[in-house]
């Protein structure tokens, strides 16, 4: 079994400094895949494996239907921008995009929610009504996600289910590694070959593939899943009664052991893939760049 290196994630990727537009930020990942696969359940458990290993993450919710703030324990607000946050410009997605005198790091600084120690979070927030606001600040969400460069943090994010936002263009773009979540049933195996064919199309081929609640015959077939799809196996996440138990009851999920230690080894690989691409040229992204 590989262990986890604790060293490893506490380090810092090293860019060279002459080389303009390298990231500060270590990891970037939006955890993708079809709904009820457990990629909240497993965006809370990196967040929370980062942190504890020293880092700051900002997580982010991209799920109209969130539920980050719930299984990460959010302590205060719901991690959403105000309006005064945003400003109207006409040619970004939805007419708005980050107010030009709020820099990503004020934002994340000002109206990311806490949740523990290391730890914020931003949403998208929840659509509860058919005449909802959420378009205003939408596309300044994600800019906030693609702008923000502090050192010592990492990125999480959780995409809404399925394919749509792959296909359209308009989130892939934004981070360094998108990886496919299957939970071994047939569907999510689909939804991840679907998605994989929408990121290679875009030249964003993905980072690699989890399995989560995996057992012995479910990881066979997901790492033969992996070498259809020429990615990496990066990882077998075991089922586990106490995140199944808080993931019903709406609770802070708080991982221990066999599935503690595999969402730390999923945290190392996604950590040495970042540091391989350190040494390729970077992609520069502008705060206020359409995807």
């Amino acid at each position: 079994m590989m262990r986890c290196d604790t060293e490893l994630l506490r380090s810092e990727v090293t860019y060279s400094p002459a080389k303009e537009g390298y990231r500060l930020v270590s990891i970037r990942v939006a955890l993708c895949g079809k709904g009820g696969v457990g990629k909240t359940a497993l965006a809370t458990m990196l967040c929370g494996v980062l942190a504890r290993a020293g880092r700051r993450v900002l997580a982010c919710d991209f799920d109209v239907n969130p539920g980050l703030d719930h299984s990460l324990g959010s302590l205060d607000a719901n991690g959403r921008l105000p309006s005064q946050a945003v400003l109207e410009q006409p040619g970004s997605q939805y007419g708005f995009a980050l107010h030009p005198e709020l820099s990503a790091s004020e934002a994340v600084q000002r109206f990311a929610a806490r949740c523990g120690e290391g730890i914020r979070l931003l949403s998208l927030g929840a659509i509860g009504s058919a005449h909802h606001d959420l378009a205003i600040t939408h596309y300044a969400v994600r800019q906030v996600a693609a702008s923000f460069d502090e050192p010592g943090w990492d990125v999480v994010v959780d995409m809404e289910a399925g394919t749509k936002d792959l296909y359209d263009g308009s989130y892939i773009a934004f981070v360094d590694l998108a990886v496919l979540v299957t939970d071994g049933s047939p569907i999510a195996d689909l939804t991840c070959r679907r998605l994989a064919a929408i990121a290679r199309a875009q030249q964003r081929p993905p980072a690699g593939l989890v399995l989560n609640r995996a057992d012995a015959v479910r990881t066979e077939q997901a790492r033969q899943l992996a070498r259809d799809l020429d990615v990496p196996f990066l990882g077998a996440v075991p089922e586990d009664d106490a995140v199944r138990q808080a993931d019903v009851a709406v609770a802070p999920l708080a991982p221990h052991g066999a599935t503690a230690a595999a969402v730390g080894v999923l945290a190392q690989r996604l950590r040495e893939q970042c540091a391989r691409a350190a040494t390729q040229p970077p992609v520069r992204r502008q705060q206020g760049e359409r995807s």
